[in-house]
Order: structure tokens, then sequence, then C-alpha cells
């Protein structure tokens, strides 16, 4: 029985794009809830993929009880994904409430620190496990 080999290019390009995804939907924002929703549709989708993308990698490997480099990969890109949920769900939150003040310093923070706090993480991801 051959076994396939799966390349770096092939974990971490798709990787690298579902969480760009991820992140280029933190910039949607506007007066209408239905941005706001499209944004939370969006990383939700883009979560979806990733699930089903780490399922297609494991396939590939037979059974272990560890944690490969890719499955810790993915895991990262999950929590960046899920505070892009949370984040986009407290917007539509106070959007409903008809705060805007506090909305809008909310996305101020999220679009500076989110993308800064993933490089920080893939980093050190990179850097410990590597």
């Amino acid at each position: 029985m051959v076994r396939e080999r799966v390349s770096a290019t092939e974990i971490f390009i798709p990787v690298f794009f579902l969480a760009l995804i991820a992140l280029i939907a933190m910039l949607m924002y506007g007066d209408a809830s239905t941005v706001l929703e499209n944004r939370i549709l969006l990383t939700a989708f883009a979560l979806v993929a990733a699930v089903l993308f780490q399922f297609s990698l494991n396939s590939n490997l037979p059974p272990h009880g560890y944690l490969t480099f890719a499955d810790k990969l993915m895991i990262v890109t999950y929590g960046i994904m899920i505070i892009g949920l949370l984040i986009g769900i407290m917007l539509l939150n106070w959007h409903h409430k008809r705060d805007i003040a506090r909305s809008n310093l909310i996305q101020f923070y999220s679009i500076r620190i989110v993308p800064i706090l993933a490089i920080i993480v893939y980093a050190l991801t990179f850097w410990l496990l590597v």
C-alpha cells in the first residue's frame, strides 16, 4: 500500500487563505445590520471550511494519539476565527441596541488588535513547534 505524503504547501496555503478570509471579514462594517450579519456568515463559513479541511488532512493519516503540527496550526486558526465570530456577534448586538459609539469602538480596536494577535500567535506556533 502506497501512502500519500502531504506537502507543506498543501497545508499552509489553505490555512493562510482561510485565516485571511476571516481577517478580511473583520473589515466589513456599516450602518446596516445586514453587513454585520454577512460578516458573521462569512467568518462562520470560513470556520466550517477549516473544519472540513482538517478532516481531509486527517483522512490521509493513520490513527494516532497525538496532535500533529497541522492539528496545532488548525487549532490556532480556529481560535482566530472564533474571536472574529465573537467580535461580529458583539458588534451586531450593540448595533441592535443602537449604541453606535460602542460599536464603533469595538470595530476600531478589533481591526487593529486581532490581525496583530494572529501574526504573533502564528509566529509563536511556528517558532515553538518547528
